[in-house]
């Protein structure tokens, strides 16, 4: 840090006020109260940057979410190490104890700075994405949770381990696709959760339903709920109108493996109702796609066109009989 003289040793609230003074002045990067800790955090739009906690005699701790490669990647380097609470997620923690421990925690949020920002020109307007999580039984692909920026009140789509990343303050509900998810929930997370009737009783396990649907129906003026039947009975496909596209958020029904439409079929799906559930996705109107899942190193959404979105489900429904 430039012009910057700091002891040896730092006790937690001279390492916060430092990290505060520096990362807070970076183009974007706005400061504010991470609402379950109370401490600073560091938003670029609405997602979180990371967080702080002062550890008074025994330093600080910085908390970033961070693609699960990069995070494993800092951690074998030893500038940081695994989160406490979330060790299977792409949370991290960098201890904050002395002056190199000050640099390095200024390093760790420049490169997670530096990914954002190159992010926002891909990102779709008022989509914004929790930091991707590995799953335990397919590790090479990653679940995200979505948060829908909307006039009428936000939205969070999916679940994940590390949605707590996102800005969730102006959320008023939580959309599930299927009951799956249910087995990967946010800790600490109390939003009032929908999901489809079929996939209540699993659901209602780990997360807190507030009502079920049955029957396609459309929330407000742009967000149209689809039940799509087949990888499992609950299965719900979910059409969202920014203003600028057309969003199709279709969980496991249709996924992306290395930027490729695929499908999910388990020993469990019924072939039939996945294939009719495809043809009604077929006569949709959308022109981007956002799966719950997605290979670690492609994207996790897709543009697309009629005629393109057209072809790609052919393929599937050929796939599946």
């Amino acid at each position: 840090m430039v012009g910057m003289t700091v002891d040896t040793s730092l006790h937690g609230t001279a390492a916060v006020e430092a990290l505060v003074e520096e990362v807070g002045s970076w183009p974007g990067v706005e400061t504010g109260v991470e609402p379950r800790f109370g401490g600073p955090a560091f938003y670029m739009g609405r997602r979180q940057l990371g967080h702080l906690h002062d550890a008074g005699e025994r330093g600080a701790f910085a908390d970033l979410p961070l693609p699960r490669r990069v995070r494993d990647e800092l951690i074998e380097a030893g500038r940081a190490r695994v989160h406490g609470a979330m060790p299977d997620s792409g949370w991290l923690t960098v201890p904050v104890r002395t002056a190199a421990d000050l640099e390095n925690a200024i390093g760790v949020f420049r490169l997670a700075h530096d990914r954002a920002t190159s992010k926002r020109a891909q990102t779709i307007p008022g989509l914004e994405a929790s930091p991707p999580h590995a799953l335990p039984f397919a590790p090479q692909s990653r679940i995200r949770a979505f948060v829908l920026r909307r006039p009428h009140g936000d939205l969070l789509l999916y679940s994940a381990p590390a949605a707590q990343a996102l800005d969730l303050r102006g959320v008023t509900r939580q959309y599930l696709n299927h009951w799956h998810e249910a087995t990967f929930p946010a800790p600490g997370l109390e939003l009032p959760v929908f999901t489809h009737e079929a996939g209540r009783a699993h659901v209602e396990d780990t997360m807190n339903v507030r009502a079920t649907f049955s029957r396609r129906h459309t929330l407000d003026d742009d967000f149209e709920v689809i039940p799509t039947p087949g990888h499992t009975p609950d299965a719900t496909a979910f059409l969202w109108e920014t203003g600028g596209h057309r969003v199709l958020f279709t969980g496991d029904t249709i996924m992306l493996r290395d930027g490729e439409w695929t499908a999910a079929v388990l020993d469990t799906s019924d072939g039939d109702a996945y294939r009719h559930s495809l043809e009604v996705i077929r006569d949709l109107d959308f022109d981007v796609i956002v799966p719950w899942v997605a290979s670690a190193d492609g994207p996790y959404f897709a543009h697309t066109s009629r005629d393109d979105a057209r072809q790609r489900i052919d393929a599937l429904i050929e796939q599946i009989r």
